[in-house]
């Protein structure tokens, strides 16, 4: 079960990494650009491994005159490829990526909210025809419970897979900081 109060925080616990991770390739683009003047920021953003006899292997970037800018030495390229990989470009492709999946997360959260609100304003309908005798709530109490069947069917599954997501990239980032 999900705990939609602990889930919002992990939400806007996201959604700040994820604006600290945007700020970070951004930054490193702008230093890359500024070390080639004139340099395209798209091209820049992609690093790659670079190996020179009298300097030894490092990650660089090149602008669209193939001009090559040093970003990281690798003393002996240990973590050359794997520096190389996790350039800005990617992080910031990875960040609009995470994002949307966070957009998504919300969307299914509000949509769990309201399916609880729909199924206790049910619950309190029926109980009113009980005491009663006389229906008073929207349309028919079948049609609503069948309604509320078929999103109690799907939705807790959805709500779980986004949940992992949220609370593995939550770890990951939490781990990072320590």
């Amino acid at each position: 079960m999900v705990d939609d109060s602990s889930a919002r925080l992990r939400v806007q616990y996201l959604r700040d990494r994820l604006d600290e991770d945007e700020q970070d390739a951004l930054k490193s683009i702008e230093q890359a650009a500024a070390n080639l003047a004139g340099a395209d920021t798209d091209l820049v953003g992609v690093w790659h491994v670079v190996q020179r006899q009298a300097t030894g292997t490092f990650v660089a970037t090149r602008d669209q005159w193939e001009r090559t800018a040093e970003i990281v030495p690798t003393y002996g390229g240990a973590h050359a490829e794997h520096i190389a990989r996790h350039d800005p470009a990617r992080s910031l492709a990875e960040v609009q990526v995470d994002r949307e999946l966070l957009r998504q997360y919300e969307q299914l959260l509000d949509v769990h909210e309201a399916h609880k609100a729909a199924e206790a304003a049910l619950v309190a309908d029926v109980e009113h025809q009980n005491r009663t005798g006389r229906w008073e709530g929207e349309g028919s109490a079948g049609e609503r419970q069948a309604a509320l069947r078929r999103e109690a069917d799907y939705l807790p599954a959805m709500l779980h897979v986004l949940d992992q997501w949220a609370a593995g990239k939550a770890a990951a980032y939490a781990g990072q900081r320590l």
